[in-house]
């Protein structure tokens, strides 16, 4: 987006970057958001970044709802903070632009996310001010024009007629074909594409779609992304564990020692009654997985909770109990 820092110009207020937005008063008011939210978000919005779509796969207490609802709530800054958002992006007068948030069915995609969302902009001083929600109106989240958030539901043809400049996906992982069990639904699929091309066609590549869901649960739309992720770096894919997720003041400080080499849990004093027969698999596979998937931490990003990040000896990982 064009950078208009003169009074009066294109802009209400100087525009912030989403690095600082994430971690200002003024636009998330008193809310503590995760580091790991905010690494993802910043990965995905970030003016330094190539992406415009996202995939997010992590399980529940992840932090995905926090995440969607600033995700939603960054597009709708974008738009309330331009004097003229539909001179801006060349539209008519009459188009109301905004934010829309689908799931596998209309009263999900009404609940958690979208509540969650209009809670985050009536506690956030900046759009109090700029872009105040209507609060005599409960059933839904209303803008001042010409802007809208809109809750969909999973009918791919919903989202026809809005112009919508950033769309979330959610539960993409449950859309399942109801008459052969198990079987992937191209509807989510159908979805996504619809919601890219409104996002496309009318916002000049600016728009933001992501699709997110629970990584208990696969389907041919993950994998379909994953591999376009690869071939063509166009779609920024991430799988975060839950012990990856969480902030330290979740973490128990109870740990146990892994062997990198031979692939086994060292037992020690600490991790005395973590493991019972039930979960020691569970355990196992888990950290097998996140060896996998977990990206190694950077200058940029200190150990994370004193999980996989943390070495104690040569070959030895300390994990960390939740």
């Amino acid at each position: 987006m064009v950078t208009v820092l003169t009074k009066g110009g294109v802009y209400k207020t100087n525009p912030v970057r989403i690095e600082e937005f994430l971690v200002s008063p003024r636009y998330v008011g008193k809310m503590l958001v995760w580091e790991s939210v905010k690494e993802d978000l910043i990965a995905l919005l970030s003016d330094k970044t190539p992406f415009n779509r996202g995939l997010l796969v992590e399980p529940p207490g992840a932090g995905k709802t926090t995440l969607g609802g600033l995700f939603l709530m960054w597009c709708l800054y974008l738009l309330a903070n331009l004097r003229d958002p539909q001179g801006h992006f060349g539209l008519d007068q009459s188009t109301s632009i905004g934010v829309m948030n689908m799931s596998i069915s209309s009263r999900t995609a009404s609940g958690t996310l979208y509540s969650k969302l209009r809670k985050m902009l009536i506690a956030s001083p900046w759009f109090q001010e700029y872009c105040r929600v209507d609060q005599s109106v409960q059933s839904e989240i209303r803008l001042p024009d010409p802007l809208f958030a809109f809750s969909g539901n999973s009918s791919e043809s919903f989202p026809a007629g809005y112009d919508i400049f950033g769309a979330v996906v959610d539960e993409v992982t449950m859309f399942l074909n109801k008459s052969h069990k198990g079987a992937y639904s191209d509807q989510v699929k159908n979805i996504f594409e619809v919601l890219e091309e409104r996002t496309e066609s009318r916002f000049m590549g600016e728009g933001y779609v992501l699709a997110m869901g629970a990584s208990s649960y696969t389907n041919d739309f993950v994998t379909e992304m994953e591999k376009e992720a690869d071939e063509y770096g166009d779609i920024l894919v991430i799988r975060r564990p839950l012990w990856y997720a969480l902030p330290r003041t979740k973490f128990s400080g109870r740990y146990f020692l892994f062997d990198t080499d031979k692939m086994k849990i060292v037992p020690n004093s600490e991790s005395e009654g973590l493991f019972t027969p039930e979960n020691k698999q569970e355990i196992m596979e888990q950290i097998k997985a996140g060896l996998s998937i977990v990206p190694k931490p950077t200058v940029n990003r200190p150990a994370v909770s004193d999980t996989l990040s943390q070495k104690t000896g040569k070959q030895l990982m300390k994990i960390t109990a939740v």
